[in-house]
């Protein structure tokens, strides 16, 4: 349609120079020859062809040459105009241009420029299919899949995926319909899968303690995992926290440290328990002192200086750690 609305202009657009260069033409014929008969013939007798015919019988003669050739000014100038005006006229009565690229659905040819028909199954992936066709995303991107609630995003799109990719994955199951739908599948590949579910008694455990390096470098270690687990204050004396991590640092060390395994075992758990024994932090440091004193000098030091402190002082340190640490 717009290609036909554009050779309707061409016609017009070459028409309008025709009759411009004959109006020239034969206003140069009347300045030539001082008579205007065939500027009044054509411009008011409706003899519109009537310059063309005379150009063409006299055609012979020098001058009737010369004035031909310059009325194609005229023509030109005629030509460039009706184009420019009918050419703005039919884009502003048909609204905006459309962008580039736009208003148009993706052929089989674009899919193939863009390489989405190479994917290979498990390393790339599935969008859909088109014409019989898998169409496979294998870049680096992310992709996005928005749809309302029950609409076939997990069926029709995450699940396919999840079963078929090689590579490893870590998947956002607040549902458990991957765990439940592809977990054996997963298991079936050859990888290891874990449901991590904090406060689930079906989840899997980490105890960061398994990655604690021995002495010397232990004492390192165990002050990272108190520093992540107990922040500092946004605001006022952060020597509260600061005091409490080490501290914490020390049963960490010491939990891993322990003649006799905790029944909890060497885990964050088992230090967290020295609090809620039955009796305060301070009498089981002063026991764990006399009966182990094997124990390496960073646990010792950290148990001498939280008893060696005032018992308000004592209690705001441990409050520090129980909060922190409450699930």
């Amino acid at each position: 349609m717009r290609a036909l609305a554009y050779g309707v202009i061409g016609l017009i657009a070459l028409a309008c120079a025709f009759f411009a260069w004959e109006a020239s033409f034969a206003a140069l014929v009347g300045l030539q020859t001082k008579s205007w008969e065939l500027w009044r013939r054509f411009s008011h007798g409706f003899e519109l062809i009537l310059p063309a015919q005379v150009a063409y019988q006299q055609w012979s003669a020098s001058v009737v040459q010369q004035l031909a050739i310059k009325a194609v000014l005229g023509g030109l100038i005629a030509l460039a105009l009706v184009t420019l005006g009918l050419t703005q006229a039919m884009e502003s009565l048909g609204g905006a241009r459309r962008p580039s690229g736009g208003a148009r659905l993706a052929t089989e040819r674009d899919l193939r420029k863009a390489g989405l028909l190479n994917g290979r199954p498990g390393y790339s992936v599935f969008l859909g299919r088109f014409n019989g066709k898998d169409v496979r995303y294998s870049g680096a991107s992310h992709i996005y899949v928005n749809g309302p609630t029950r609409s076939g995003k997990g069926v029709g799109f995450v699940l396919p995926n999840a079963i078929e990719w090689r590579g490893s994955l870590i998947g956002l199951d607040i549902k458990r319909e991957m765990w439940d739908e592809i977990g054996a599948a997963r298991a079936a590949l050859g990888q290891d899968v874990f449901m991590f579910s904090p406060g689930s008694a079906q989840s899997h455990c980490w105890n960061p303690l398994d990655l604690v390096s021995p002495w010397p470098e232990r004492a390192t270690d165990v002050a990272n995992v108190a520093h992540s687990l107990i922040p500092l204050p946004q605001s006022g004396d952060p020597y509260w926290a600061e005091t409490a991590r080490g501290l914490f640092a020390g049963l960490l060390a010491y939990v891993l440290d322990a003649r006799e395994p905790p029944i909890e075992g060497r885990t964050i758990k088992a230090a967290l328990k020295m609090f809620s024994r039955g009796r305060p932090l301070v009498a089981e440091m002063a026991n764990i002192l006399a009966n182990e004193p094997g124990l390496n000098a960073f646990v010792q030091d950290k148990f001498r200086q939280h008893i060696s402190r005032e018992e308000k002082q004592r209690q705001s340190f441990e409050s520090h750690i129980v909060t922190a640490l409450e699930p």
